[in-house]
């Protein structure tokens, strides 16, 4: 179990479950009350009407992170090891020879 920057024995997760709730959970019943307010007053298939239907159908996942403390916000741990293997593909994809290989520069 991680501790708390104080040095106390609460668990990391719940420590930070408290540091996002608090500032972020006014402002997120904000934002859903005003999606709420806004989809009658839009159309359904115009750009605005269709984030909102998105925001709204996706909203349990969009605010799980804050529910759990042992969640990232953001998947950039992800994205950062995907990217490792995008320039390799496009240079394995022409590798067919050696020298096809040496001439392809991505």
């Amino acid at each position: 179990m991680r501790s708390t920057p104080s040095g106390t024995t609460r668990p990391w997760n719940a420590y930070r479950h408290n540091l996002r709730s608090r500032p972020s959970r006014p402002l997120l019943e904000t934002i859903h009350t005003w999606l709420v307010a806004e989809q009658p007053k839009v159309l359904p298939k115009s750009p605005i009407g269709a984030a909102i239907g998105y925001a709204l159908n996706h909203w349990r996942a969009l605010i799980r992170p804050w529910q759990a403390g042992f969640l990232e916000i953001d998947n950039g741990a992800g994205e950062r090891a995907l990217k490792r293997a995008a320039p390799g593909r496009m240079r394995w994809l022409f590798a067919g020879s050696d020298e096809g290989a040496r001439r392809r520069r991505c």
